[in-house]
């Protein structure tokens, strides 16, 4: 059940008398969503979300979290048969159906391009993308905006270097009553999510990491270090990656 509908509808479908989401609802959702991926890919066997958007992001009385659909691209194509040649072709079709709904979503990572199976950096591009769009309230692909601002992605990336103009980045509905220590953190996350080489991402659980200390930085945290300033490369635990293989 989801009282409160979905991440999308609040951030792109505000009816009559709903008030924004706040920063620190916003932040809560996205710390939940990625203790959730986290979940799955510590999973035996592993499990990968493979078609996470805002869509897929349901929301409970008290605006916490759940994720849904996940998976939904292996039950689409799952066959009615166990023998091998009908399970690789649902696994070919269960991998295409993923990457056709991650490109019409604006969340495909590079490299569904040529992989044959969606891994757990997959799920990590994705949640960059949700980051991006949580904060900016704009949809991963727009077409009414301007051709060099359709993909949010494409959008960003010019944007995330330079602490001046990630501010700008930044929900107007919500603009004035941002953390922006915490800004910048989430900033570096995103841009290491959303990397296009998968080996630079960091892992779900050390987002979560990010996230929850994330939590704790009021609006009057210090002085903030330049978003390029901070950490731009994880150590993977390579656990997952190892996981994924066996």
């Amino acid at each position: 059940m989801a009282p409160n509908g979905t991440l999308d509808m609040h951030l792109h479908e505000l009816e009559a008398g709903m008030s924004p989401l706040p920063w620190a609802t916003r932040m809560a959702i996205c710390l939940d969503v990625a203790k959730g991926l986290a979940y799955l890919h510590a999973m035996n066997p592993q499990m990968t979300h493979a078609s996470l958007h805002s869509s897929s992001v349901a929301l409970d009385a008290a605006f916490r979290a759940k994720l849904s659909d996940y998976c939904l691209p292996l039950l689409l194509s799952r066959p009615r048969s166990n023998s091998a040649a009908r399970g690789a072709a649902a696994a070919a079709s269960a991998h295409t159906a993923s990457v056709n709904m991650a490109v019409a979503a604006g969340t495909a990572a590079p490299e569904l391009a040529w992989v044959e199976e969606a891994t757990p950096r997959v799920d990590v591009y994705a949640f960059g993308v949700l980051l991006l769009e949580v904060v900016s309230g704009r949809r991963p692909i727009d077409a009414t905006r301007p051709p060099n601002e359709q993909s949010l992605v494409h959008w960003a990336k010019a944007r995330l270097t330079q602490r001046s103009l990630v501010e700008r980045m930044v929900d107007p509905l919500i603009a004035r009553a941002i953390s922006t220590p915490a800004l910048y953190q989430v900033a570096v996350l995103a841009s290491q999510c959303i990397h296009s080489d998968p080996d630079t991402r960091p892992t779900m659980l050390q987002a979560v990491d990010v996230l929850t200390k994330v939590q704790t930085l009021p609006p009057d945290a210090g002085t903030p270090h330049s978003a390029h300033h901070l950490p731009t490369v994880f150590k993977r635990n390579s656990s997952e990656d190892r996981a994924h293989k066996s």
